[in-house]
């Protein structure tokens, strides 16, 4: 946000669709249903991350957390694989 905004006080109250963090509140969504609010970088950093940001009023922000553990774990074992066959062509070379 502060890349976007450099010259503006921006303030990021908390996080949205946080399954792993702390809750700190609840706000109401347009249905009039109360959505939980987590603490600022409660969420796990190994499965979920910041995608957006939502404005609640002025110049006050809600950070969007993703889960993001199928995809990392689909880039590890991708890497892995790529790794591995690099490898075993190397040692038909030698």
């Amino acid at each position: 946000m502060r890349g976007l905004y450099p010259n503006m006080t921006i303030w990021v109250a908390g996080e949205i669709n946080n399954k792993t963090g702390i809750q700190c509140g609840t706000v109401e969504n347009l249905d009039a249903m109360p959505f939980p609010i987590y603490r600022l970088g409660s969420h796990n950093k190994m499965t979920e991350k910041v995608v957006g940001y939502v404005c609640v009023d002025g110049f006050r922000y809600l950070a969007v957390v993703k889960n993001v553990f199928i995809l990392r774990l689909l880039l590890l074992m991708l890497s892995a694989s790529l790794l591995g066959g690099i490898l075993y062509h190397l040692t038909l070379l030698s």
